[in-house]
């Protein structure tokens, strides 16, 4: 067996996904919640042991890009000790681009200071020195994962190199609107929201984590469609756009297979149109961050200029809170019964978190993308296909 499929086995429950959260449109105010950044990165999980460390993705795939990471994991922690955290690019802030291309590198990425490298920001502890932690409330395994920081070979891996630190601590604060603002207000993508005394559920959406990532919607005229990989025939993939203030831009994500296939069949209906945007904000480019489609406007209406949009807003579901099983069943799609094209594009929506497969799976279906995704790329592999 490779180190990674050995390094997260233990005597006790099986070490299976990492935990998961559902969405919030409100940051409560409540002693109850504890609160951090939420970084745009790649989950992964870490695994110290006596024959080194090993790095998983959300999916269970093996990282092996980024080895200076595992060097540094080696000096922080003992050996039996399982983190949680995300593979983010601290240097080029908010570059998931980079982040990814780095990490699906079959070669090792060797940084350098034009090249920085990718940081590891450690956000949960589920194993300290073989002690099985997931059982403990999180304001406990918190209490640990500060303690594991708080030495001199953690301040030199979380400082140096200047700018991109290895190893991240992200700590957590009690939850309020006022940070949550402060965070959104330093262009990160959101903040975590948790219950204080949450335990470590794998895979889980219900056992008391959310995310808040407040989205605008603005108008946008419509300048064209585009199709996958350069090609000129076929069903399109996204929308060109033009914004207000002029920054253009491209949109996939929120675009059903129906919507896709109508707009293949008519172009002539949606270029030149005002179409509707979902959004996380305009960069200081003037560039939309993640992009959604909503809708195309009334043609005679004019684009006004990008501001809120009010929408409802969601409050915590005070029963869920009471009930982690609350809400009923839902039902993963039959992946098996798709066609190899449609099955091939849910693998790429649900990878890149991103697309019809993936909000429909929020939204409709089981509500676990990270499942969805194993079971999808197994009916492809059980077909031949390369994926």
């Amino acid at each position: 067996m490779t180190l990674t499929s050995t390094a997260f086995q233990s005597t006790g429950r099986p070490i299976g996904p990492p935990m998961l959260c559902r969405t919030l449109d409100v940051v409560p105010e409540d002693e109850r919640y504890l609160s951090s950044e939420k970084l745009d990165g790649w989950r992964a999980l870490a695994a110290i042991v006596a024959g080194g460390v090993a790095l998983r993705s959300r999916e269970g795939h093996p990282v092996t890009a980024v080895p200076y990471i595992n060097d540094a994991l080696r000096a922080l922690a003992p050996a039996g000790t399982i983190l949680d955290g995300e593979l983010v690019d601290r240097a080029r802030p908010r570059q998931l681009r980079r982040t990814k291309s780095i990490l699906v590198s079959p070669e090792p990425h060797v940084w350098t200071s034009e090249d920085p490298p990718i940081t590891y920001a450690v956000f949960d502890l589920l194993f300290l020195a073989g002690r099985d932690l997931r059982e403990e409330p999180l304001h406990e395994r918190l209490e640990l994962l500060a303690a594991l920081f708080d030495s001199d070979t953690a301040r030199v891996l979380t400082t140096l190199p200047a700018g991109a630190p290895l190893l991240l601590h992200v700590e957590h604060r009690p939850s309020s609107r006022v940070f949550a603002e402060e965070v959104l207000g330093r262009g990160e993508e959101g903040v975590m929201l948790k219950l204080r005394d949450s335990l470590y559920v794998h895979g889980s959406r219900t056992a008391g984590w959310w995310r808040y990532k407040p989205q605008e919607t603005l108008d946008a005229e419509c300048t064209g469609v585009a199709r996958a990989n350069g090609r000129t025939s076929g069903s399109i993939s996204s929308l060109t756009f033009r914004l207000a203030g002029g920054a253009c831009g491209q949109v996939s994500s929120g675009l059903s297979e129906s919507e896709r296939a109508h707009i293949t069949a008519h172009p002539d209906l949606y270029v030149g149109r005002v179409i509707e945007l979902a959004n996380h904000g305009v960069e200081a480019s003037g560039a939309l961050r993640h992009p959604v489609y909503r809708g195309v406007r009334d043609p005679r209406d004019k684009a006004p200029a990008p501001r809120p949009r009010e929408t409802p807003r969601r409050a915590p579901d005070e029963a869920a809170l009471a009930s982690p099983a609350a809400g009923g069943k839902r039902k993963q799609r039959n992946y098996g019964a798709m066609g190899d094209r449609k099955l091939r594009a849910s693998i790429d929506s649900l990878r890149a978190e991103a697309g019809e497969a993936y909000e429909r799976c929020l939204e409709r279906g089981s509500g676990d993308p990270a499942g969805d995704l194993r079971a999808a790329v197994k009916a492809a592999e059980d077909r031949g296909l390369s994926v």
